[in-house]
């Protein structure tokens, strides 16, 4: 999941061009993705994984960087 979401930012919604992109970068506070880009972004997840992303999970400890994202969709709970 981590490289197709990493994929879908580069090539759909990345402000910026982005060469040396892993994960961990901070995708709001560097201006790699905006707040149209976020809920984007959050359709993009809930499309490929098939499952609905609660309001409440919608976080900056679960959403600001790529490896944080694939830590909260491997967590049991959602």
């Amino acid at each position: 999941m981590k490289e197709s979401i990493i994929q879908f930012i580069k090539s759909e919604i990345s402000n910026k061009k982005l060469e040396d992109f892993n994960g961990d970068e901070m995708l709001f506070d560097s201006g790699i993705i905006d707040s149209l880009g976020i809920m984007r972004l959050i359709s993009f997840i809930e499309n490929e994984s098939q499952k609905k992303i609660p309001y409440q999970d919608l976080t900056a400890e679960n959403f600001s960087t790529v490896n944080r994202i694939v830590a909260y969709l491997s967590r049991d709970s959602f």
